[in-house]
């Protein structure tokens, strides 16, 4: 075989397995499902940033008999149907989104930032705070008036690792530190200890049988 064929035996190969790979990773439907969902704000607000009440789909336009249920970290603050109380101070809230379909329930979360009654901004400098989540949802960027301080959001989950703390760069970040310029924070975890973890079956066998009061 030459050197031509070979390559195009390559090239080929090696466009069936990513042609597989979408396939395989479209023949999610919750994952079609989560991608659809769009929550929908009002006027200029936005996950970083909410005043008004949110319009949370429920429903899905993929699946029609896929069962759609909201839950609220602060349902004070906004209610599992996406009514919005603005509090004494700017808050972060996950709103929970549980999906039933074909007999398995699956979840996903959406923190959001509510803005203070008193943080309408006006004629003020402002600057980025970009949370970066890294648990499969996308970043959150939260405006926040100069000098201010940001809140810090909830643990992030993230499957088999615990969430240690924020870092700005390489250092852990302070929330007491007044913001004075556009800055992003990345989610630092590690992964689960093994400890803890109980073995609860074991066979040490050599040979052509197998003990069939084990083994089936």
């Amino acid at each position: 075989m030459n050197k031509k064929m070979f390559l195009a035996l390559v090239i080929t190969m090696f466009t069936i397995l990513l042609v597989s790979c979408d396939l395989f990773e479209t023949s999610d439907p919750f994952k079609a499902i989560f991608d659809e969902v769009t929550i929908i704000y009002q006027e200029n607000d936005n996950e970083g940033a909410i005043r008004y009440d949110l319009d949370l789909p429920n429903y899905s336009d993929l699946e029609a008999d896929a069962v759609f249920v909201w839950s609220s970290s602060h349902p004070n603050v906004i209610s599992n149907d996406g009514l919005v109380t603005r509090p004494e101070r700017s808050t972060w809230v996950v709103l929970t989104l549980s999906v039933r379909f074909d007999g398995q329930l699956k979840t996903k979360q959406y923190p959001v930032y509510v803005l203070s009654i008193n943080d309408d901004v006006i004629n003020e400098t402002t600057y980025e705070v970009t949370f970066n989540f890294n648990n499969g949802s996308s970043s959150v960027v939260v405006e926040v008036i100069e000098n201010g301080l940001v809140t810090r959001p909830a643990d992030p989950v993230k499957p088999d690792y615990n969430f240690q703390y924020w870092l700005l760069g390489q250092d852990i970040f302070d929330f007491n530190t007044p913001i004075d310029g556009d800055i992003t924070l990345d989610a630092y975890y590690e992964l689960e200890s093994e400890t803890g973890r109980k073995l609860t079956f074991y066979d040490e066998f050599n040979g052509t049988t197998l003990d069939t009061n084990k083994w089936e």
